[in-house]
């Protein structure tokens, strides 16, 4: 059976899609036009010159169709302003194409989207950024159009083909898409172009996407097991050119047109969410290109989707959001975010805060890679002082769209330092500025199209010192003193503050030097945590499966777990710190640019990842081949602690199999707590004050009793038998 248009999207994005939408009601709420002038351009008598159609109808290729189509639109649009009696020469937008550059250029430049309507003009033979990009154009060349197929393949293109994950601002805008499975044993992550992939390429250090379960999306293995055939689809340069837009700059969707020979469907794209306009044959009704065009061109900064918060230049005095019709920034560095909300705490060399808070972007930390997901970008700044000038300490800006229902990391941040002893928040991130949007209050064009908009997510934008990362830590040692404060900051949290952090990775355990040359773990992206149920200890396990995959506790990968227990945390502890033994070059200040072959398919899918971390437990010869700095870490933390791993999986998963009177799943029947974990690496866990660690050690002895009886009496039984 065929599918349909809307039955195809209502599959592949759940209820946050809007298919076949009324054309005028498209133009009005994604681009902003006027529903009277709309109106009066549908019923104009509008017609095509039959030369420029011949020449579009005769073109043998999609470049080849550019000229003709320029020709015939810019015409289009003319008529259009002539008949509203509005100036022709009024400021139009420029439509630039692969034909505006040479052939040898065009060859490099080959994965850019077809065309591109831009706000003014470039020179020529140099190509647009991606930044500066206002609506895209795919066409297709196709004799026999093939209309709303484009969505046929429209989940896997958009969600699951990610762009390379740079930190370089872009120049040169080539894309590669995202091969998340390693192509050989040689600790390799390869494109489709065969080009090799580094870890940080890969995704590795920033995937912190929510799962969504086969509830409303099929399963991640699912997912990228077709992403060989889906990247050869020809639609799929549609997503993997709206993830470019807005990977290059702070922008919340992208429009644009795919036009397949003469059917036309215009679309808008961003984070969680599409909407289209249902398809129409320009050459039979060139009214609603002419509307379309219109519109486009007519479209303003902010209904092109541009963060108006981000400014070429830092306003004097209250932000002035632009969102005329004046450009974008052409660089988000250098650039300025603005808010009109002061910082919860003033620089520290100062005592006054100002009335609003204004950052100056110096560099890119992450850019959004996905179009599902929480779509987390996070830059580096300084901020602005009371005196108008800006500080020379560096601090990190970090812009999410989590699900509104989980609470804001200010928020956990504030719970935690109101319930623990003062002396632990050396270990926490020193938040000093959030701010959370609504998408009413960010005005986003599909929020009037119905009630069920976006996911139920908001954007949030949070401030805190810059912190170094693990393998920055300089020495052996300080890697050891940072990793186990984030361990022991982690149980306290949980015990005393009832948090479980749930995202812990590479790129969470933080590190913080010191004046006196120490360091100090800092435990950082609490945005994921959610407060503990004391009836199952831990947090249930809903539709969205939270964590870096290559860090996750095995059984959550695997979706077997209901609850997130503590314990689950603690086996991401133990990834961290071998994935640190493979990769990380303390003494040199940087890690490995390709992942070893012995956890490369920590990169793959699910089934990948829980075949290489199932071997990592069986196979005593995968942790011998970590660095050799790391060989006496090997031998103090990574053996004892996948012995003790190990065990109590395969000890405790028996036990709940078999029924085991008074089983605690959440310790794996009092085999893999804190005080088993820290003891396994012979650390004595500082004790805040607060804890004495007599209970966990009684629990843990009455664990060890019951299993000993259970054994006794399983070989009294055997015995009798005999």
């Amino acid at each position: 059976m065929v599918r349909t248009f809307a039955d195809t999207l209502t599959q592949e994005f759940g209820l946050h899609q809007h298919t076949d939408l009324d054309l005028l009601t498209f133009a009005n709420n994604i681009w902003g036009l006027d529903a009277t002038i709309g109106q009066r351009i549908l019923e104009m008598d509008l017609t095509l010159e039959s030369a420029d159609l011949d020449r579009y109808e005769k073109a043998n290729s999609q470049v080849a169709l550019h000229g003709p189509y320029k020709a015939l639109t810019e015409k289009l649009l003319s008529d259009v302003l002539r008949n509203l009696q509005e100036p022709v020469d009024t400021p139009k937008d420029v439509i630039w194409s692969q034909e505006d550059i040479s052939p040898t250029e065009t060859e490099s430049y080959e994965h850019v989207s077809n065309l591109v309507h831009l706000w003014t003009p470039i020179p020529t033979n140099e190509h647009p950024d991606w930044a500066v990009v206002k609506h895209l154009v795919e066409m297709k060349h196709n004799k026999k159009p093939t209309g709303p197929s484009f969505f046929k393949h429209f989940k896997a293109s958009s969600l699951y083909l990610q762009r390379d994950n740079q930190t370089a601002e872009p120049r040169r805008c080539k894309y590669l898409p995202r091969r998340l499975v390693p192509a050989s044993c040689e600790g390799i992550v390869t494109t489709r172009t065969g080009k090799k992939r580094t870890i940080e390429e890969a995704g590795i250090g920033d995937v912190d996407e929510d799962w969504d379960s086969d509830s409303e999306l099929e399963p991640p293995v699912k997912k990228r097991a077709r992403l060989d055939k889906i990247v050869r689809n020809r639609y799929a340069q549609v997503a993997l050119n709206a993830v470019e837009c807005l990977a290059a700059t702070s922008r919340f969707h992208v429009s644009g047109l795919l036009v397949d020979q003469w059917n036309v469907t215009p679309w808008v794209i961003g984070l969680n969410d599409v909407v289209c306009a249902s398809s129409f044959c320009f050459d039979s009704d060139p009214a609603k290109l002419a509307l379309v065009l219109y519109a486009m061109n007519k479209c303003d900064r902010l209904h092109a989707g541009f963060d108006p918060r981000l400014q070429a230049r830092a306003s004097e005095a209250a932000p002035k959001p632009n969102a005329g019709r004046m450009g974008p920034v052409d660089s988000v560095i250098g650039s300025y975010f603005e808010y009109d909300k002061p910082a919860s705490t003033p620089e520290e060399s100062e005592n006054t805060i100002p009335p609003m808070t204004c950052f100056k972007v110096t560099g890119v930390i992450r850019r959004p890679d996905a179009l599902f997901g929480r779509g987390t970008a996070v830059y580096r700044v300084v901020r602005r002082l009371s005196s108008g000038s800006f500080s020379d300490a560096p601090s990190v800006l970090k812009l999410s769209w989590p699900l509104e229902r989980f609470p804001p990391e200010n928020e956990i941040l504030a719970h935690l330092k109101s319930a623990l002893p003062k002396k632990s928040f050396a270990y926490l991130p020193g938040l000093f500025f959030s701010v959370t949007f609504t998408p009413d209050e960010l005005n986003l064009p599909w929020k009037n199209l119905s009630d069920r908009n976006h996911g139920g997510r908001v954007l949030r934008g949070l401030a805190s010192p810059y912190y170094n990362k693990l393998w920055e830590a300089g020495s052996i040692e300080n890697f050891k003193k940072a990793w186990l404060d984030c361990l022991e900051f982690h149980y306290l949290a949980f015990k005393i503050g009832e948090v479980l952090h749930r995202d812990l990775s590479e790129n969470n355990l933080m590190v913080l030097q010191c004046p006196d040359g120490t360091v100090n773990g800092i435990l950082n992206d609490w945005d994921m945590a959610e407060f503990v149920d004391a009836t199952v200890n831990g947090v249930a396990v809903t539709d969205h499966h939270i964590g870096t995959p290559a860090f996750m506790a095995f059984d959550l990968l695997y979706g077997a777990a209901k609850v997130h227990y503590f314990r689950h945390d603690l086996e991401s502890f133990f990834y961290i710190l071998v994935w640190a033994a493979f990769h990380y070059n303390m003494e040199a200040r940087t890690k490995d640019e390709v992942p070893h072959e012995q956890v490369a398919k920590w990169l793959g899918t699910k089934e990948d990842i829980v075949a290489s971390k199932r071997q990592l437990m069986e196979d005593n010869d995968v942790v011998d081949h970590v660095k050799e700095e790391w060989k006496g870490v090997l031998e103090e933390w990574i053996k004892p602690l996948r012995a003790l791993l190990s065990n109590a999986k395969h000890d405790g998963t028996g036990d709940k199999v078999g029924g085991v009177e008074g089983y605690d799943d959440s310790t794996y029947g009092g085999r893999l707590s804190f005080t088993r974990f820290v003891g396994a690496i012979k650390v004595k866990p500082r004790t805040w004050g607060i804890f004495d660690f007599k209970a966990e050690k009684q629990a843990e002895k009455g664990a060890d009793m019951a299993r000993m009886r259970e054994e006794m009496a399983r070989l009294a039984q055997d015995s009798d038998s005999d």
